[in-house]
């Protein structure tokens, strides 16, 4: 199994055996029927905190908890039900049981209760919980697993260091992700340490060091994890991770892992057997080798199983026959000794697959839907329209709209005129987006202009488009008021008012919509409202589009430099260094399906020595666009102050970041001053379109008096740096 595949299952019980003194109290306080204690004593007997498992007995106090309205053990209860883990499947009985438990858990959850928060963060999580329209919430999940794992819940702790280092719900944080989970580690958690082990590969040695990988890897290895015995025994044999190898000492853990099922030791096992594995301490023995290459050839790893199968050819080409068909016997037989840990990674929501996880979330969709939830309606028509079913996707929609579901309502009018439903259906679409616009969608609003703009809104004329865009605008939607903007400044359809239009597009630029900055730098380098062109306001607005990743601001960007106006002034002979940037931007441009530049490409490769060229495929290829827009115009800039941001941002690619690093290396202030860095970081935000950057590269140069030999170096930085993804 892949490893990251692995950790997505991984459960971390248990934890710790409970001491004998305290589960006996437990399970005598339960057999009382005190509803606190029966959860508790089902949760022993669920993850085998006890020593063993019983998930039937599990299931029967769960039950009794369930009746007494405990919502911890409804929950409990509930996932038995639904997985079909020690009570009878009933999927149906199962989400009534987890709906119940809900606003319990919520109220324990007021109350700090660790368990009805980290509960709550996995149907978080799983979309089994009306939030996010049932979809999964993972920003709700982590919250949850964030407030479980403050007051020490240890299953929270690794979920939230999980979601860190896999960037849900968060940013990715490999540094936050490794500290939650060495708290979970400490505290006992086989999963949490598994992953440590596995972040040394995946994070690097300077989050995991190979020491600490070993040791981490050695704990989920003792516990007995399966995956952890097998990967332990072949870093011991291999001698990985700063040890020497030793096939004698990987043998036992090897074999362990064998016995539980594990396919790649099951091979090496009868590898071994075959060949005499002397150095592991093993003699030739064709019996076992068949056997334990036989176990290995029915592996659902493809390539685990072929190399068993291509192995075994050989082997039983010197076994007696009758000798193999007692060896069959034994195959036969053979049910995998699973430890307990390794069995608690088949038990609960945690563990369940994708696939189980899906139709879980499909059939509480439907139970809510049925149940007449809005919400579950509109994701249940979402869903079948994802899966290409329209019947029933148009069905769900309009139940829906039916009980005033804002996004209902929208979608209908939406997938009508895209044609979800059979043939586009204007009339019928505009229908359901005047339903919208009438509940204040800007959206509807805007999307009634722009088909009356052209021509397919029924019953009106492209010129009543600024009847719908004009509200939407007045509101502050940016979209609406680009395309108000635009039809003033046009004046195609409607008579032309160059100053309003200018001022509409203003509007939605200084929102950092990234079409009205491209608009608006075109609308400057017509000049229809001044004497003459206003290149440097036309460049402005051109580079702000650029650095988003519009594709028609990096054209005029582009052009501009290739006519040096409203940029600054070349430094280069022939003005190489401006031909240089029209390249990169036109070359992003037409990366963005900008049609039209070849003839000025083909200008600038005549002009352009093959390095230059290079250079600047090279800086494109580096170039990340940051969408600086916020839809929902809170009017709130996103401030980076902290170093660790401004390295992990930079890191990214991210050009104000890259400059406001250059300026800390520059100075000196939280970084060791350095000006080849600082002219590093300074050249990168420039190639990202931040023009300061080149002025301010300028001075420091000057400053510091650098040789031709820094610069040298740093251009080498320069062209070796890869943003991180």
């Amino acid at each position: 199994m892949n490893i990251h595949r692995f950790l997505a299952l991984i459960l971390i019980l248990p934890l710790s055996l409970l001491a004998d003194a305290d589960l006996e109290a437990i399970r005598k306080k339960a057999e009382q029927g005190d509803p606190e204690a029966v959860y508790e004593w089902a949760e022993a007997l669920y993850w085998g905190r006890s020593g063993k498992h019983d998930l039937a007995q599990a299931g029967d106090f769960a039950l009794v908890g369930a009746l007494k309205k405990n919502p911890l053990a409804q929950y409990r209860y509930a996932i038995q039900q639904l997985l079909g883990q020690g009570v009878e499947q009933d999927v149906k009985a199962g989400f009534e049981q987890l709906h119940a438990s809900v606003p319990g858990l919520q109220k324990l959850a007021e109350q700090n209760n660790a368990d009805a928060h980290f509960k709550l963060g996995k149907l978080y999580q799983l979309g089994l919980i009306n939030s996010n329209n049932f979809n999964p919430d993972d920003q709700r999940a982590l919250e949850s697993f964030r407030a479980a794992a403050a007051q020490g819940h240890v299953q929270a702790a690794f979920l939230a260091g999980q979601m860190f280092r896999l960037g849900l719900g968060t940013e990715k944080d490999v540094v936050q992700a490794r500290e939650l989970l060495k708290t979970s580690a400490a505290a006992g958690s086989v999963a949490a340490a598994f992953q440590l082990f596995d972040m040394h590969y995946s994070a690097g040695g300077e989050v995991v060091s190979e020491t600490n990988a070993l040791v981490y890897l050695k704990q989920a290895a003792e516990a007995g994890l399966r995956e952890a015995e097998y990967l332990y025994g072949n870093t011991v044999g291999e001698g990985r991770l700063g040890l020497k190898p030793d096939q004698k000492a990987a043998l036992p853990w090897m074999r362990k892992a064998a016995y539980q099922g594990q396919a790649r030791a099951q091979f090496l096992l009868g590898l071994l057997y075959s060949t005499g594995g002397t150095e592991a301490g093993l003699k030739l023995n064709l019996k076992e080798a068949f056997y334990w290459l036989t176990l290995a050839s029915r592996a659902e790893d493809a390539k685990t199983a072929k190399n068993a199968s291509d192995r075994l050819v050989s082997v039983k080409k010197e076994l007696d026959p009758l000798d193999q068909l007692d060896q069959l016997t034994r195959v036969g037989e053979y049910k995998p000794k699973l430890s307990l840990t390794t069995f608690n990674t088949t038990l609960g929501l945690e563990n369940a697959s994708l696939a189980i996880s899906q139709s879980l979330r499909l059939d509480n969709l439907t139970f809510a839907a049925e149940g007449d939830d809005p919400d579950a309606m509109f994701s249940l028509g979402m869903f079948h329209l994802d899966q290409r079913q329209p019947q029933p996707a148009l069905e769900w929609l309009k139940k829906a709209a039916g009980k005033k579901h804002a996004e209902a309502i929208e979608a209908l009018g939406e997938e009508y005129i895209s044609g979800s439903f059979g043939e586009p259906d204007f009339e019928e679409g505009a229908k359901w987006l005047k339903q919208a616009a009438s509940q204040g969608s800007l959206p509807a609003q805007t999307r009634l202009g722009s088909l009356a703009l052209t021509g397919k809104f029924p019953g009106t004329k492209p010129a009543e488009a600024v009847r719908w865009f004009r509200p939407a605008a007045e509101q502050g939607y940016a979209e609406a008021q680009t395309r108000l903007g635009g039809l003033l400044w046009q004046g195609d359809v409607v008579k032309q008012d160059l100053k309003n239009g200018m001022m509409w597009m203003r509007k939605a630029a200084d929102q950092r919509y990234a079409f009205a900055e491209a608009s608006l730098s075109t609308m400057y380098a017509q000049g229809l409202l001044g004497d003459e062109p206003d290149f440097t306001e036309s460049a402005k607005w051109a580079r702000r589009g650029a650095m988003q990743g519009d594709a028609l601001a990096q054209r005029t960007l582009g052009l501009l430099y290739l006519e040096g106006k409203g940029v600054l002034e070349a430094k280069l002979p022939k003005r190489l260094d401006h031909k240089r940037l029209a390249y990169k931007w036109l070359t992003l441009a037409q990366r963005g399906g900008v049609q039209g530049l070849d003839p000025a490409l083909n200008v600038l490769r005549k002009e352009l020595q093959a390095s230059d060229i290079n250079n600047a495929l090279a800086e494109a290829s580096q170039f990340v666009p940051v969408v600086l827009y916020d839809p929902n115009n809170t009017g709130q800039t996103a401030t980076q102050t902290d170093l660790k941001t401004i390295l992990k941002n930079a890191a990214a690619g991210q050009a104000q970041a890259q400059l406001d690093l250059a300026r800390l290396y520059a100075e000196g202030d939280g970084v060791e001053q350095s000006p080849v860095e600082a002219y590093k970081w300074f050249t990168l935000a420039f190639n990202q379109g931040l023009e300061e950057a080149l002025t301010e590269r300028s001075k420091l140069i000057k400053a510091n008096g650098m040789g031709l030999d820094d610069i040298i170096a740093a251009k080498k930085l320069v062209r070796a740096f890869k943003p991180n993804k």
